[in-house]
């Protein structure tokens, strides 16, 4: 071609131009494809942005164009399409030809594009099963969307035709690798009404089901620790054995925006479990599916076990772990390098053991060997803990938790610290009455023992490293000494002469053979300075231990931070469990050894003279366990029936904390652990019952029994221990641990409910003058105050109780403590814990009233509370009831001590007032007054049948306030009296009526007695709430004195002229036939009273 242009052209720079020419023209038919498809797209995606040069090009498509217009138009596009080629050009035809599809796409999921699509693809190829055709169909979706994804979820309609083709630069990228591609998303466009109905039928929950598992198992971030849980709201929450697994857990997506996620969502472990199981019911056996499942419920399961194992360590005292928390990082891509961050608190100190992910190992892979080296350390605590409560028995008086309460505050209470009124209340179960010089002196002892102890071994020890040592001249000298008689003096006189110099040992050891003693105390001295002994008496002031528990963290995990791979942080961990366990066999400053606790404990046992030797039952054995199975309502009383037994029943205290478990779903092992070890080792005299044992747990009651085989193989028969195990009857056939005990099983007693009351009252009863108890009628300790209904008087009965004490302790304010108890199921430990708060040291000796307030429903429908029929009692009786007994009537159940009308309440102005004010309206002036007078008047005024004392007061309350007003008024006086006729009398009725009115109630109380009577009649749901016809649905006039207590209101107020009669204006009925005089109308008319007015009429 350059050779003919070359002829036609003499000119070189004309051939070049010309040659240029022509290869931009050839371009210019491929631009005219590329044109024709960008409009295309442009009107088929309805695009709002500048395609202005390939519609330029198409509008001249049939037209000659000179070649200096067509160049023009190509230096606008020309750098953009070079090489777009005939592949590119028909991926683009594919794209405008599956519109249909991608519309669709954008639609459904514009909320979160691609991340939502491939969500969909996983819940299509679960629907698509084990169809060949329609797996295809899916795997060609996935494959045409994903290339084509920037156009189809990043296109805007605002793109211009450079932001277009900027886009299919990346669609153009795969199509290199995959040729086939465009036709995979045409193939998908066939088969749209399909992926429709998947849309439709998986709908909503699945696809947000899979995005929510897709997002955690992408970024979520989970934590366990004492305070993770979604429910802790402020301050610190301890983690016993009995905390919920969600009290530890949580879950922590962050915010992203690009992933659509505008805020960070926390997830309880119940949100979590409820996930999980959709996630499995949708993704069934599908492969997509599966990998998304599998990995979320991985490291959910790693998540609780590692959690359960935290709860146990922390639970069983392990102090290392108490402000311990582990942080779990699900992201798996390696760029972020850290998945695993163990957290040790230490104060405001924090340090941190981190793991890195490999590609070897993920998350998932690295939970399984944390939890096993954590369930490994357990192991070891839990062997740890056994042998010292094997070695000291009195630590078996305590569970873990408490065991560290304990340690702390001894250290404490040993540094002249202040100490937690916790202690001495747990240390009642070593020593009674136990107080601080009691525990310091037991300490003082233990640290003696202990330092002896270690002398007399390090010295044995040392001796014994020096007669192993092989020399015949030392074996020689040796022989020489001992055949001298000189044995003792053996170690010193090696020492003296390390030379083996016979005759000089011979002559010193004459000399010094009475000063074997002395040499030995020395050498004791000194091996414990040396040593630095870490149990020297911290009371003393001797060597103290340097270190705090603080001050050990801080050296064990120095230098830490730096991320490792799981083996070597793992290694570390170990290191840091090592050190710790060094650390809490010896003192530390604030933290004494179980060792010596329980030292201390045994010395402070021996102090103990309160000794308790109760006599065992007939027919029960000794040195073995005796199951007793009796109903269940027969639990309790069988129980208590066991410590009346004997003519020695009478001088034996109530059982003991330590001699009765009651079981619940609640107790642990360890409670159960320490219960059966105090009561086989332990021949003390006492009895210990474990009783409802059949309402634990299954795993808890397979363990008893496995851990009561244990004990019993390992004390034989010296140990005259006295065990008894009380179940109820309910589970008898289906508890395998009751049928295991089966051989020791004994006949269940007689039961004298009787006797077991009267021996509990008595036990109650106190000599002490000035003790809280001398307010009580029979100076008992405890007394349950019971009405049968509500309203009766027990509040009032525990206010004259604590005006009492206020007297006796000469005080101008007293109020006792009140601690509520209104659920229906009462939670014990809550109870405790509440009560904990009042707890004080053991030189407190001020007397308090404790007002446990029970209500009916909690009373009477928790089995707990059948203890409740044993107490000394008081029975509040309702004014009916009150009136029987003034009456000389006979009344169910009635014993003097009952409480009746309270005689302050009577003689109080507030009683009085209305009292006469009725009897001056009766014309009973003249007669003699009585409390039986006074009621009996009250209760034939007030309108309420059989009220309660709470209604007549308040009936009382507003009589006596309108009373008061009376009595001050000048218009119902003697000296009004002429020119007012039967006023005084008409304003008494009135004030009456409005008392009535006012203290009557609107609906009926579900703890009235006639609703009570009928239990075992059909009662209408509605009859317990029905509206009675009182004052708010019936004519009512009233008449109130006003503030400057002289002037009168008068409402509603309708007395016709002729008759006087009071009639509701609404429904003309006569509310009274006279309700007054010719005159006393004439001149309340006169004086502009409203005595015919409509009240409904008066403007509001």
């Amino acid at each position: 071609m350059r050779k003919e242009i070359t002829q036609i052209c003499r000119d070189g720079d004309c051939v070049d131009k010309r040659i240029d020419q022509l290869k931009k023209f050839r371009n210019y038919l491929t631009m005219n494809d590329v044109a024709r498809v960008m409009v295309d797209l442009k009107e088929t995606y309805d695009m709002k942005g500048n395609f202005g040069p390939f519609e330029n090009m198409q509008s001249h498509k049939n037209e000659d164009l000179a070649f200096k217009d067509f160049e023009e138009s190509l230096s606008e596009v020309g750098d953009l399409l070079e090489g777009i080629t005939q592949e590119r050009i028909i991926s683009l035809q594919a794209f405008i030809q599956s519109h249909k599809l991608v519309k669709w796409l954008n639609d459904s999921m514009k909320e979160f594009g691609l991340k939502e699509f491939i969500v969909f693809v996983d819940l299509a190829t679960i629907s698509a099963g084990e169809s060949t055709e329609k797996m295809a169909m899916v795997k060609s979706l996935h494959a045409g969307v994903i290339a084509y994804s920037p156009l189809i979820f990043d296109m805007s309609r605002k793109d211009d035709y450079r932001d277009v083709i900027q886009k299919c630069q990346k669609v153009w990228e795969t199509l290199e690798e995959s040729p086939n591609i465009n036709e995979s998303l045409v193939f998908a466009n066939q088969h749209l009404e399909w992926f429709k109905h998947v849309k439709n039928t998986k709908g909503v929950v699945e696809v947000t089901s899979f995005m929510e598992a897709n997002a955690i198992n992408d970024f979520g971030i989970f934590t366990i620790g004492k305070n993770a849980g979604t429910h802790v709201q402020n301050g610190d929450h301890d983690v016993t054995s009995n905390t919920a697994l969600s009290h530890v857990i949580k879950l922590t997506v962050p915010a992203d925006r690009k992933a659509g996620r505008i805020e960070a969502r926390e997830y309880s472990l119940s949100e979590l479990e409820e996930l999980q199981s959709k996630l499995i019911l949708v993704a069934g056996e599908a492969e997509k599916g599966q990998a998304c499942v599998e990995r979320f419920s991985m490291v959910l399961d790693g998540v609780i076990r590692l959690s359960q194992v935290y709860i146990r360590l922390v639970s069983s005292g392990c102090v290392i772990f108490t402000n311990f928390a582990i942080k779990l990082f699900c992201e798996p891509n390696l760029n972020t390098p850290v998945c695993v961050i163990l957290e040790f608190k230490n104060g405001d100190e924090l340090t941190q053991l981190k793991c890195r992910k490999t590609t070897d190992e993920r998350l998932e892979n690295i939970m399984p060997k944390i939890a096993s080296q954590m369930e490994k350390c357990l192991a070891n605590w839990i062997t740890f803990v056994n042998e010292k409560r094997t070695e000291y028995l009195h630590l078996n008086y305590y569970t873990m938790d408490q065991l560290v309460i304990i340690q702390k505050e001894i250290a404490n209470l040993c540094l002249q610290k202040e100490t937690s009124p916790k202690l001495f209340p747990l240390l009642q179960c070593v020593k009674s009455d136990c107080k601080k010089d009691d525990v310091i002196c037991a300490n003082q002892k233990a640290v003696t023992e202990i330092k002896a102890d270690r002398s007399d071994r390090d010295l044995e020890q040392e001796s014994s490293n020096l007669m192993e040592k092989e020399d015949p001249k030392r074996d020689k000298f040796i022989k020489k000494l001992v055949m001298a008689k000189f044995e003792r003096l053996i170690p010193f006189a090696l020492e003296k002469f390390p030379n083996f110099d016979i005759s000089k040992a011979l002559t010193w050891c004459m000399k010094n053979k009475n000063n074997v003693e002395k040499f030995e105390t020395e050498r004791k001295s000194r091996l414990s300075k040396t040593r630095g002994d870490v149990t020297d008496d911290l009371a003393t002031g001797d060597t103290q231990p340097t270190d705090t528990f603080a001050t050990w963290m801080s050296k064990a995990m120095a230098n830490e931070g730096q991320y490792d791979k799981c083996e070597f942080m793992l290694l570390k961990f170990d290191r840091i469990w090592q050190d710790f366990i060094q650390a809490i066999i010896s003192n530390l400053q604030d933290f004494i050894s179980l060792k010596q606790l329980g030292v201390l404990l045994r010395h402070l046992a021996n102090e103990e003279k309160k000794k308790v030797n109760r006599t065992f039952p007939d027919g029960y054995i000794e040195s073995s366990p005796n199951l007793v199975i009796c109903s269940t309502d027969e639990v309790l009383q069988t129980t208590l029936s066991v410590y009346m037994m004997g003519e020695t029943a009478d001088d034996m205290p109530l059982p003991q904390s330590d001699e009765v478990l009651m079981c619940s779903a609640k107790t642990s092992l360890e409670q159960v652990d320490v219960f059966l070890r105090r009561s086989v080792f332990f021949a003390n005299g006492k009895i210990h019952c474990i009783v409802n044992a059949d309402l634990m747990e299954f795993n808890v009651c397979e363990g008893l029994h496995d851990l009561l085989q244990e004990y019993i193989r390992k004390v034989g028969s010296d140990v005259k221990y006295r065990l008894i195990i009380i179940c109820g009857s309910e589970k008898e056939h289906s508890l395998s641990m009751i049928s295991s005990l089966e051989k020791y099983r004994r006949t269940p007693f007689i039961l004298d409910p009787g006797r077991v009351k009267t021996n509990i009252q008595n036990k109650l009863r106190v000599d002490i003058k000035c003790g809280a108890a001398s307010v009580d009628f029979d100076k008992s300790t405890v007394r349950l105050v019971q009405s049968q209904r509500s309203g009766v008087g027990k509040t009032l009965y525990k206010k004259r109780r604590e005006e009492e004490l206020k007297k006796l302790k000469n005080v101008d304010h007293y109020e006792g403590i009140t601690l509520p108890l209104h659920q229906k199921k009462i939670d014990i430990d809550n109870f405790i814990g509440r009560l904990l708060r009042y707890t004080e040291g053991p030189d407190f000796s001020e007397p308090r009233l404790f007002h446990i307030d029970l209500t009916h429903e909690s009373t009477f429908t928790n089995s707990k509370h059948q203890m409740l029929n044993f107490l000394p009692s008081v029975v509040c009786r309702s004014p009916q009831e009150s009136v029987t007994v003034y009456q000389d009537k006979e009344i169910n159940g009635y014993v003097e001590t009952d409480q009746l009308f309270d005689e302050v309440l009577y003689n109080s102005d507030l009683y009085q007032k209305p009292y006469m004010f009725l009897r001056e309206l009766r014309g009973q002036t003249g007669t003699r007054t009585s409390i039986q007078d006074c009621l009996e008047i009250l209760l034939g005024t007030c309108r309420v049948n059989d009220p309660s004392w709470s209604e007549l007061y308040h009936f009382v309350s507003f009589l006596h306030t309108q009373i008061i007003d009376f009595d001050k008024n000048y218009f119902v006086s003697q000296a009004a009296a002429r020119d007012f006729p039967g006023f005084r009398t008409f304003v008494r009725k009135c004030l009456l009526q409005m008392s009535k009115d006012f203290s009557s109630r609107s609906l009926n109380m579900s703890e009235e007695s006639d609703v009570l009577s009928r239990e075992n009649d059909e009662i209408d749901e509605l009859e317990e709430y029905q509206m009675k016809r009182t004052w708010e649905s019936s004519p009512h006039p009233y008449l109130f004195f006003n503030a400057d207590h002289n002037t009168f209101t008068f409402i509603g107020f309708n007395i016709e002229a002729k008759t006087k009669k009071l009639v509701d204006i609404q429904s003309g009925e006569v509310l009274e036939e006279k309700a007054m005089d010719d005159v006393l109308y004439r001149q309340l008319k006169e004086n502009g009273v409203p005595i015919q007015e409509n009240f409904d009429k008066l403007s509001r």
